[in-house]
Formats: C-alpha cells, sequence, structure tokens
C-alpha cells in the first residue's frame, strides 16, 4: 500500500477529530493553534457550527495539511484571562468541513471511516448557503438523492476524477448528510437547499462580543 503524503496524515488527524467532536453530545469546542509557538489561529464553536477565525479558511486548512496549525479539543471547565484587541472573522464550519473534506481527497483519498464496498446515499442536502457555490459538488447530491451507490458506481456515473468524488463523498460525510441504506419513502417533495445560492458574507466579530467575550474568559489564550 503506497504511503499518504504527509499533509494527508496531518490532515486526517484533524478531519477525524472535528468528525468526533461534530457527532459528540453535548458538542466541544476546538482550538487551532500554531504548533510552533503556540498562537491561536481559530476556534471553533461544534455545537454553533461557527469558526472564529484569524485566516481565510482555505489558509486554514493550508495550515492544518502543513502540520503548522494543530486541532485541539478545549475543557470548558479552563480559567483564563481573555485576549484583548482580537478581531476574529466569523465563518461557516460547515465550509470548513467542506474545504477539509476535499482536500483530504486529494491527499489522501477515501476518508479511512467511508468504506468503499459500502453503499451510500444522501440523507439530506448540504447547506449550500453556508458552504459556497460547488456545481460538481450539487450534482453528486442529485445523483445519491434517492439512489443507494457503491462508490465505484458513483465514479463512474458522476464522471469526475476519483480523487475529487473522493473529497466530495468525504466533505458530504464531515457535513454530516451521508448515509448508508435504501431511503425510505417519504411524503411530497420537500423544497431542498438552492446550490446557487450564495454564502453569507463572513463578518468581523469584535473582541467585546457578548458570546467571544465570555466564552475567552473561560479559555486560557496565549
Amino acid at each position: 500500500m503506497q504511503d499518504k503524503p504527509e499533509s494527508g496524515h496531518a490532515l486526517l488527524r484533524a478531519a477525524e477529530l472535528l468528525r468526533g467532536l461534530n457527532h459528540a453530545r453535548p458538542a466541544g469546542l476546538i482550538s487551532v493553534k500554531r504548533t510552533l509557538d503556540g498562537q491561536l489561529l481559530a476556534l471553533l464553536d461544534t455545537a454553533g457550527k461557527r469558526v472564529y477565525t484569524t485566516r481565510p479558511l482555505d489558509q486554514l486548512v493550508e495550515l492544518l495539511a502543513s502540520g503548522v496549525g494543530v486541532l485541539s479539543e478545549l475543557d470548558p471547565a479552563q480559567q483564563g484571562p481573555s485576549q484583548r484587541g482580537v478581531n476574529l472573522a466569523d465563518e461557516s464550519l460547515h465550509r470548513l468541513n467542506w474545504l477539509i473534506g476535499a482536500r483530504l481527497g486529494r491527499d489522501a483519498g477515501l476518508a479511512p471511516w467511508l468504506d468503499p464496498m459500502q453503499t451510500y446515499r444522501l440523507l439530506r442536502w448540504p447547506d449550500f448557503g453556508e458552504i459556497g457555490s460547488d456545481p460538481e459538488g450539487a450534482e453528486l447530491c442529485k445523483i445519491i438523492e434517492r439512489h443507494e451507490l457503491g462508490i465505484a458506481t458513483i465514479v463512474d456515473t458522476v464522471q469526475l476524477a476519483q480523487h475529487r468524488v473522493f473529497g466530495l463523498l468525504n466533505s458530504l460525510s464531515l457535513c454530516g448528510v451521508l448515509t448508508t441504506g435504501p431511503a425510505q419513502p417519504t411524503g411530497p417533495a420537500q423544497p431542498t437547499a438552492d446550490p446557487a445560492k450564495k454564502p453569507r458574507r463572513s463578518k468581523s466579530v469584535p473582541h467585546s462580543d457578548g458570546w467571544l467575550a465570555r466564552l475567552r474568559q473561560r479559555l486560557r489564550w496565549r
């Protein structure tokens, strides 16, 4: 078996932690810190599905893939002074999960928790308003929305590069909308998220914001 690139190893560790905490009850808080000096790069709120970050999300994924940034679960009981004068961009955790899944597909292939011999279908449409436009992802979602298909069949049907299909399936799984088993009969069709809907714009979260200020009081920031 061919060794995975180092970026695949680093990003896989991040993806597995995110996947575990995304399904945890209660949901957890995660920090992204620079390994060299412990500088905070981002704070992930898995309950609110938000990312408070000092970097654009694509740069944050690159830092995770290179091992420069590392995810770690925060202890809610930890106490410490808040950090002053820091403005963090408010981004979607759904979009971060989507980008991580896509990069993981390119660097490492299919996520290890997805069985290549299993069949998959769409549990519900991902929120492309949060994720951003992805026509190829929307097309794949249409295919597995009502049909339970094996991965090889999905690759043949969508006619995309294998690593791209792997990345999309990784992303759907991290976003919690990929499942196994046949679809159950339903009533009248419900409206689905518009793939063309533009994502909400990032906004700056001042350090005095109530939620973030209270959270910072619970965390020890370097």
